[in-house]
């Protein structure tokens, strides 16, 4: 593929496309426009109260408020910008079980039997967001299956002892695919082996955060953007969450603001900090161009530690991320 990125002609939107939809404080991507500005929700005024306030209108902050509110909980959540409007609304759409560190790794740090916890969890975990998509109706495609993780450097016996390892540890149906099957979608004599999941998949993350959304307020959940959380204080014998323009009283608080929730309790901030990674989107490309470079419908990541990672979208383009600051 590296030896076809010139012909691609990859120009990022800002540079591409013309400015065609709304985008209030959402950064411009190509999910945004191929969904279109959604409708806000309000700014929180006056006072509010609830069983739970939940602070950050992600995917975190989304699926607590959907779990309780499954469970019987009333639910208010302030996002201090729009719902998806940090990485839960920008991802690449990859879907995958695991963690970054590796399968190898957690054993080390932890043994057999707690790392198998953990992975199990990410398994359920993806498996419910496929659940969620067909339950709910949320158009968040298209949703593709398989993700292939190809390696730079020629090790078969290696990739192979892993796929063995994460099947028989974790029963991940990996699939070891050799340097033929590797380039018949790769084409390129960059890559070598490959690991072939077939149950990750792939998706638009901007219009699924909204779906989740959707969900929560149609379950009766209170949304408020724009109204970023400015202090947590004991009230009682609950909490009084207080905003811009407003106050949440509840029973409990849960921050899901990540890196976003400087100030609100130096726990969470000194345990969390900001990683970058980069992405782009390309114009439209033609078919047999896109097809001589990447014939394959499945998302792409290599093994390196700041891995390339890419798949097509709709309209042959092709979205690309890679490196870390």
């Amino acid at each position: 593929m590296l030896s076809q990125i010139d012909r691609l002609q990859a120009f990022c939107h800002s540079r591409g496309m013309q400015n065609d939809v709304a985008h209030s404080s959402y950064t411009d991507t190509f999910y945004l426009r191929d969904m279109g500005a959604p409708d806000p929700y309000p700014v929180l005024q006056g006072t509010e109260e609830a069983d739970v306030c939940i602070i950050g209108g992600g995917l975190a902050g989304l699926n607590t408020a959907l779990g309780l509110l499954e469970r019987g909980k009333s639910v208010v959540l302030v996002e201090q910008n729009r719902i998806a409007w940090g990485a839960s609304g920008r991802a690449a759409g990859f879907v995958a079980k695991g963690f970054a560190a590796g399968q190898a790794a957690l054993v080390k740090k932890l043994n057999l039997e707690k790392a198998r916890e953990l992975v199990n969890m990410t398994k359920s975990a993806r498996a419910l967001i496929k659940k969620r998509i067909n339950d709910f109706n949320i158009e968040c495609g298209p949703v593709r299956d398989g993700v292939l993780t190809v390696t730079w450097r020629d090790r078969p016996d290696e990739i192979q002892k892993y796929v063995d390892d994460a099947n028989e540890n974790f029963d991940l149906g990996f699939e070891y695919w050799t340097r033929d099957q590797v380039r018949a979608h790769c084409k390129t004599d960059k890559y070598y082996e490959g690991v072939y999941s077939k149950n990750d998949f792939q998706f638009n993350p901007l219009r699924y955060t909204h779906g989740l959304a959707a969900k929560v307020a149609q379950l009766g959940g209170k949304i408020f953007e724009e109204s970023r959380a400015t202090s947590i204080d004991r009230d009682g014998a609950g909490w009084k969450v207080t905003t811009s323009n407003g106050v949440v009283k509840s029973q409990y608080v849960v921050s899901c603001g990540a890196i976003y929730a400087n100030g609100l309790d130096k726990r969470l901030e000194y345990a969390a900090f900001p990683v970058r990674t980069y992405s782009m989107s390309t114009e439209p490309i033609d078919a047999d161009v896109l097809k001589s470079a990447i014939d394959t419908p499945h998302a792409i990541y290599d093994m390196r530690f700041c891995s390339d990672y890419y798949r097509i979208l709709p309209g042959n383009r092709l979205l690309w991320g890679g490196r870390v600051s």
